[in-house]
């Protein structure tokens, strides 16, 4: 699991170098923070696209679950719904 991460994080690592380089920028980060900015981001994707893929298939049936109706995480979901379905 942890090398499957670090070698994703070389996708990040190396998209942080071509935007330094497309922007005519100097790193000025060290090695190990640079790293851990990748891994850092690697993790985030990660969970967002669980979240999308979580979403997408269980969406509605966590909204009819949910009793609240003016509740802030129904329209939360029902927005991301939306979106997913690209009525945004």
């Amino acid at each position: 699991m942890i090398g499957t991460i670090w070698t994703a994080s070389n996708g990040v690592n190396a998209f942080m170098e071509a935007a330094n380089t497309a922007f005519n920028l100097e790193e000025t980060r060290s090695f190990i923070v640079m790293r851990l900015l990748s891994i850092a981001l690697t993790i985030a994707l990660i969970f967002a696209l669980l979240v999308t893929l979580v979403l997408s298939v269980f969406g509605n049936l966590i909204i009819e679950n949910i009793d609240t109706t003016g509740s802030i995480l129904k329209q939360v979901l029902l927005y991301c719904l939306m979106c997913s379905g690209g009525r945004c």
